[in-house]
């Protein structure tokens, strides 16, 4: 319940900030779930719909990274969350090669084969390779 509640009042604030940025003939009954949709992921901060490539995931997830909660409560992910997630983009471009991964490629299969190309052609260390 308590994290419904900071979720809700997260939301109302990002509502009642995108209402004060917003011209008062600008202001439609889109605005709200507009902002529903960009707080729950749907579309980006610009109001775009989001791309369904794996790694334009991993960079809005860079992107937002000021908005997104940390693990102790609040928001802004660490600096060294962020560096992990540059990694991780770094990595996915190298392995995808031409071929563009899409999320909902993303599986069990796709997990270990990852994980393999991690410990036999990149030489990284296994519980690095479980981190990503």
């Amino acid at each position: 319940m308590k994290n419904l509640n900071r979720r809700l009042r997260d939301l109302k604030n990002q509502i009642i900030d995108r209402y004060d940025e917003t011209d008062p003939g600008e202001i439609s009954g889109e605005l709200p779930e507009k902002q529903i949709d960009i707080f729950n992921g749907k579309l980006d901060p610009a109001g775009e719909a989001k791309s369904d490539l794996l790694i334009d995931a991993i960079q809005y997830v860079i992107e937002t990274s000021g908005l997104r909660p940390n693990s102790k409560g609040g928001l802004v992910l660490s600096k060294n969350r962020i560096d992990s997630y540059h990694n991780l983009l770094k990595i996915i471009r190298t392995y995808q090669g031409k071929k563009k991964l899409k999320v909902q490629d993303i599986d069990v299969k796709f997990g270990k084969d990852f994980f393999k190309l991690m410990l036999d052609k990149r030489n990284y260390s296994e519980s690095y390779a479980k981190r990503k």
